[in-house]
């Protein structure tokens, strides 16, 4: 096995560790690597089911490659996505729901037509057709990554973001209040000027309850 680097985040030291779930009538061994101090973590590989790695052919992972897999993940720091959003700026998590949001509309994803999710990333969408961001007839392969982050500049796609954040927070602000809090929003995320300790705190918890 790999030897381990500390943890980029703390310095603390990482670990390799198994996790065991029951699938039907068997118990799948799930490895990883997560840091005993501040929780950082690589994604799980098991030995069940076929994976490709790297662009490999599928197969299933022995003990050992899955191990020798996670060790060389995290000494690249290639960590889960919850470690990621985590460490993440204020303003690199509202792109990531971006991209997360347009995702889902520009690919398809199983969300109710009604949801606020569904609405807000259709919205998404539209905004990123009409900048030429995205043309269906072109059959390529966007990076929606940079098309969120495009987007991100976009006042309109703060106003529809912001709108999403507080449906789901269900802040029921009347529209001079939506007004007021969509300024604190955009300069909370953009770091442009002081915004006071219990307004942030109040747009910290926004994010932080959607998953963010």
């Amino acid at each position: 096995m790999k030897n381990l680097n500390t943890c980029p985040y703390c310095n603390g030291i990482p670990k390799v560790k198994k996790t065991s779930i029951k699938f039907i009538e068997n118990n799948i061994d799930k490895y990883y690597v997560e840091c005993s101090d501040c929780g950082a973590a690589t994604n799980q590989y098991d030995t069940f089911f076929p994976v490709s790695i790297y662009g490999s052919d599928f197969h299933k992972m022995s003990k050992k490659e899955a191990i020798e897999t996670v060790s060389e993940q995290w000494n690249k720091c290639m960590f889960n996505a919850y470690t990621k959003l985590m460490h993440m700026s204020y303003k690199d998590k509202v792109i990531w729901q971006i991209r997360s949001l347009l995702t889902d509309a520009w690919y398809g994803a199983m969300v109710p037509v009604d949801s606020p999710e569904w609405k807000t990333a259709w919205k998404l969408r539209k905004v990123a057709e009409d900048r030429g961001l995205l043309v269906l007839q072109s059959k390529k392969q966007y990076d929606l990554g940079e098309v969120a982050r495009t987007l991100f500049n976009d006042i309109q796609v703060k106003d529809i973001i912001f709108g999403y954040f507080e449906e789901v927070n269900n802040m029921n602000l009347n529209p001079d209040e939506i007004r007021e809090w969509n300024l604190y929003f955009n300069n909370f995320i953009e770091g442009k000027e002081y915004v006071k300790p219990s307004i942030k705190d109040r747009i910290s918890k926004m994010l932080i309850k959607i998953g963010m």
